[in-house]
């Protein structure tokens, strides 16, 4: 069975801040230096290629992680055709991808090696730019771009370590970690999904156990404490995409 809830998260400005669910915009403009390589064609879709694959816009491509081989392509999405197949290093294992619009960067989660491996667009060219350290677990990670901001933070969800952690794009130094709430920890979940609305992370915790609960909490996106836990299904995976509401789609065993 799969369930989705659509929680409110803006109706009531000074209680929802005070519990973690505060209303903000989280639309994000992706451009890069990729767009003047195409020709200036359109706008981008998700190839019809991308099964088993996971797909992220960057620039006027399409970023797709082929984790079984260990690289990432760009892909033209009216053509299909790959503009840029990249091999991570060191047998990494490509995971979910964080966009930097402003730094023409890309954040690959590397699960195999600990780390995100960051490319950067040079002219027409990816470039290797370096590494940044994770726990152990690395998943699903979002960077807190919205708009002009300029001080954006790499949010990564680790679930063997069972931690979040928080990066400064710019310095790429660690800036805190966010602990699992109690209830997830007794109930062996792990974290998975990660989202946010300008104040607040959002995360998913994953039901380890037969029929065990799932759990989203949020975090303050300053200090990284904790506001406020929900229980939900076993399988729980947010999304933003308003100044008002979180969407969690959540699946029973």
């Amino acid at each position: 069975a799969v369930l989705f809830l659509l929680l409110g998260i803006g109706t009531d400005a000074k209680a929802d801040n005070d519990k973690g669910f505060s209303s903000n915009d989280s639309s994000e403009e992706g451009s890069s230096n990729m767009s003047q390589c195409r020709n200036n064609k359109g706008l981008f879709t998700c190839p019809k290629s991308s099964k088993n694959r996971d797909a992220h816009i960057f620039g006027g491509a399409v970023a797709i992680a082929n984790r079984g081989a260990g690289s990432f392509s760009l892909v033209d999405p009216d053509t299909l055709e790959t503009l840029i197949e990249q091999q991570l290093p060191d047998g990494g294992m490509p995971m979910y991808f964080a966009l930097s619009p402003s730094k023409s960067e890309i954040w690959v989660g590397d699960r195999a090696n600990n780390r995100h491996v960051v490319y950067r667009m040079v002219g027409c060219e990816l470039k290797l730019d370096g590494f940044v350290d994770t726990p152990a677990g690395l998943f699903h990670t979002i960077i807190t771009q919205v708009g002009a901001e300029k001080y954006p933070i790499a949010i990564a969800a680790c679930d063997i370590d069972k931690v979040i952690v928080a990066h400064d794009v710019t310095t790429r130094r660690l800036l805190g970690t966010m602990e699992m709430p109690q209830q997830a920890v007794d109930a062996d979940a792990k974290p998975h999904d990660v989202t946010f609305n300008g104040d607040h992370v959002f995360v998913g915790f994953l039901g380890t156990a037969a029929g065990g609960p799932g759990f989203v909490a949020s975090y303050d996106i300053k200090d990284f404490s904790l506001k406020a836990v929900i229980e939900t299904e076993t399988d729980p995976h947010v999304s933003i995409r308003d100044d008002s509401y979180l969407f969690i789609g959540a699946r029973s065993p």
